[in-house]
C-alpha cells in the first residue's frame, strides 16, 4: 500500500507482486518537447498511469490509450512511445512545455509480474537560445543601465516588468539621457544569457533641440541575440 499526499490519491498493488520505486529530476526548456523517463520490468497485462499531482496526465490499459480522466491542459500534448511498451519503455512525451507543467509526477506501470512506481520532478526553465521573434522570457528577467565612461545614474529607473498569461515576462525600461556619459548600454539577463539589448552612442555636446534624449528599451528576443530599439523625442 502506497500512500502519497502530495499527489492525493492511494495505489494498492497486488499483494503477490513486489512494488519498485525509483525517483528522479529531469529539466525542460519552456515551450520546447520532453521526455519524463519511466522504465518497467515487461510482461504481459500492462497497465500505463501517469499523474501530476493528483491530476491525470495520461493512461494505457489493455494494449489502448484510456484518456476520458485525462486532465484537459495536457490534451494534444502528451504520448507513449507504443512501439517500445512491449519492451519496458512507459516514457512520456510531453510537448510545448509550458511553466505550469512544473511539478511531480508518477508513472505508476503494473504488468503479471510487478509494480513500479516512478516519481519525477520536473522544472522548466527558459530556453537557450532564446525563442524567435518573441519578447516572451522565462525566468523572470534583470535589466540594468551602464554608461562609458562610468558616471553615477540619478534615480535609476526601475524596469517595468510584465508577467503573461503563459507565465513568461515581458520587461522595458526608459531613461533620459544628457550628454554627460558618450554611451548608455541597457543589459538584460536570464538563466541563459547576459547580453547588451541596447547601446546608445554620440558626440561630446549632441543634443536635439538643445534638449536632453529620451531611450527606452525593450526586448525583442531573436535566435542569437537581443535586439532593443531607442525611442529619441526632444524634451
Amino acid at each position: 500500500l502506497t500512500l502519497d499526499a502530495s499527489l492525493g490519491f492511494l495505489i494498492v498493488p497486488p499483494s503477490d507482486r513486489p512494488l519498485h520505486v525509483s525517483a528522479v529530476t529531469v529539466v525542460c526548456a519552456v515551450s520546447e518537447d520532453c521526455v519524463l523517463p519511466c522504465s518497467f520490468h515487461p510482461g504481459s497485462n500492462e497497465t500505463i498511469q501517469w499523474f501530476r499531482q493528483g491530476l491525470g496526465v495520461y493512461t494505457f490499459k489493455r494494449g489502448d490509450d484510456q484518456l476520458g480522466s485525462q486532465t484537459p491542459s495536457f490534451q494534444s500534448r502528451t504520448s507513449l512511445f507504443q512501439d517500445q511498451i512491449s519492451r519496458g519503455n512507459a516514457s512520456l512525451l510531453l510537448m510545448w512545455v509550458k511553466v505550469e507543467d512544473q511539478g511531480r509526477y508518477m508513472c505508476y506501470t503494473s504488468t503479471d509480474i510487478d509494480n513500479s512506481e516512478n516519481f519525477i520532478e520536473l522544472k522548466v526553465e527558459g530556453q537557450s537560445p532564446p525563442p524567435r521573434n518573441s519578447e516572451r522570457i522565462y525566468p523572470e528577467p534583470e535589466l540594468s543601465w551602464s554608461t562609458n565612461p562610468p558616471s553615477p545614474m540619478r534615480d535609476p529607473p526601475k524596469p517595468e516588468v510584465q508577467l503573461m498569461e503563459d507565465g513568461l515576462y515581458n520587461i522595458s525600461s526608459t531613461i533620459v539621457k544628457n550628454s554627460t556619459a558618450l554611451s548608455s548600454s541597457c543589459t538584460v539577463s536570464e538563466t541563459y544569457v547576459t547580453i547588451t539589448a541596447l547601446t546608445v552612442s554620440e558626440s561630446p555636446g549632441e543634443t536635439v533641440g538643445g534638449s536632453n534624449r529620451e531611450y527606452s528599451c525593450f526586448v525583442r528576443m531573436c535566435v542569437e541575440s537581443l535586439e532593443g530599439s531607442p525611442v529619441v523625442s526632444a524634451g
